[in-house]
């Protein structure tokens, strides 16, 4: 019976885009058919039976195969989603300036500090916006279509969320790298903060894995 879903499988994707998307997405359906049938079967179902379960569990493939050719949001979506984003970047971008000039002009450095954390609130406040107000799918059913779209969803929030908290932590590891070189001296030493900003985005991207 495994072998009939393989075969089951190929001729379904027959008339699929012929993309890497695509055929990662056989693969897992594949992946996906064989271990609801293993787990049907060792629950005392039958062959024929557990197999038309699981192939009953598809649903509608053609509503994937327009997922994988045309984007979700609509262009005033993706618009908004493009300005916010850009805006938050070049936020980030300019928000080492006020410590820049702090140190120029001879200004309390305190004051770049929390002229630049300022920004960076800013800027993380227009993502976390921008990640919020994005719709959250709801499944209609508990098919394995309706499942992708879900997953699929909650995916790009996900990686909204973690642009938003990795373009803090950035920022704020910038600022302690100028603090401690400017106010220390020791450039050959202050670096190594960006070596901890990496080990630190790194447990964060681990623990949102965990968490989905």
């Amino acid at each position: 019976m495994i072998q009939q879903i393989r075969i089951y499988v190929n001729e379904l994707f027959a008339d699929a885009p012929q993309t890497k998307k695509a055929a990662e997405l056989k693969e897992e359906v594949c992946s996906n058919l064989i271990d609801k049938y293993v787990d049907l079967t060792g629950r005392g179902m039958s062959e024929e039976e557990a197999y038309k379960a699981a192939i009953a569990s598809i649903g509608d493939i053609d509503e994937l195969f327009k997922m994988l050719e045309q984007e979700d949001e609509d262009p005033a979506s993706r618009r908004k989603n493009a300005l916010l984003v850009s805006i938050a970047v070049m936020l980030y971008i300019i928000s080492v300036v006020p410590l820049f000039i702090a140190n120029t002009v001879g200004y309390d450095e305190e004051l770049g500090l929390v002229a630049m954390l300022a920004i960076c609130a800013v800027a993380t406040g227009l993502l976390v916006f921008n990640y919020m107000t994005r719709p959250k799918y709801r499944r209609l059913d508990d098919t394995m279509v309706e499942e992708f779209k879900e997953w699929k969803q909650q995916r790009k929030k996900d990686n909204g969320t973690f642009g938003a908290i990795s373009g803090a932590l950035w920022t704020i590891i910038v600022a302690i790298y100028f603090l401690i070189s400017f106010g220390f001296g020791i450039w050959h030493v202050s670096w190594i903060v960006f070596l901890i900003g990496i080990a630190i985005q790194q447990i964060i991207r681990a623990v949102m894995q965990l968490n989905r």
